[in-house]
């Protein structure tokens, strides 16, 4: 934000306060480049002036919330602060707000693939240890069906040895998942403004539905294709 060129401490003190009361606005990132300290980094080799030589402004800078960081907040806080007489202009960087969403548009495009690349790859090795199972469970399978054994009675081992070894998997890849926002977290801790611990949860849960429906389907869809197999004609 650039003050007008004949600010005085009490002009970006009131403007200080304005943005103080504003909830979007970060309280910690407000920060007051004077006009004198804009002409020592720019011409560092140069005199001082007096101030009315002086061809810099006073600059306040400051940053908003994630949940802020929008046009219609801004255009509304442009206003307003401009609205103040000490006030010559709000500059915002809305190029760069384009450009962090349509980062942001990127990222969960990858991400839903990757999602559903891993989940393919997931599935097929559920297929191929259900596959296993029911080899290894053949002799017994068998003679269940010999005794009259309805399929579902059948199934109902297979599907709770599956079953727990996916939730073994899930909590192994939730902890997994955890310890790398942790990580993420702790090296850049910006990024807790734009993490939704509630979209995460939700996401979490969503993909363990999701993979417990696909196993259970995947368990009784595999059994019913391998009881149609003669058991003793494989060796």
């Amino acid at each position: 934000m650039e003050l007008v060129q004949d600010s005085k401490t009490s002009d970006y003190t009131e403007v200080i306060q304005l943005l103080e009361a504003q909830s979007g606005v970060k309280q910690n990132t407000i920060e007051l480049q004077t006009k004198q300290e804009a002409f020592q980094l720019m011409l560092p080799d140069d005199k001082l002036p007096d101030d009315a030589d002086n061809p810099f402004s006073d600059l306040i800078f400051f940053q908003l919330r994630s949940d802020a960081y929008h046009p219609e907040y801004i255009r509304d806080l442009q206003v307003y602060l401009e609205d103040h007489t000490s006030v010559k202009a709000l500059l915002h960087q809305e190029q760069n707000f384009n450009l962090i969403k349509k980062n942001l548009n990127r990222l969960l495009i990858i991400g839903t693939l990757l999602t559903g690349i891993l989940f393919l790859f997931a599935l097929f090795f559920v297929i191929g240890s259900i596959r296993y199972s029911l080899h290894q469970e053949r002799e017994r399978i068998h003679t269940m069906q010999i005794v009259g054994a309805r399929k579902s009675f059948i199934w109902q081992p297979l599907r709770k040895s599956t079953m727990s070894k996916t939730l073994k998997a899930l909590l192994i890849s939730d902890i997994i998942l955890i310890l790398l926002i942790g990580v993420l977290l702790l090296s850049y801790p910006f990024t807790r403004e734009y993490l939704s611990f509630i979209k995460v949860i939700g996401s979490i849960a969503i993909t363990h539905l999701a993979m417990i429906a696909a196993i259970s389907i995947t368990t009784f869809a595999e059994l019913t294709r391998y009881l149609e197999i003669n058991f003793y004609d494989i060796e």
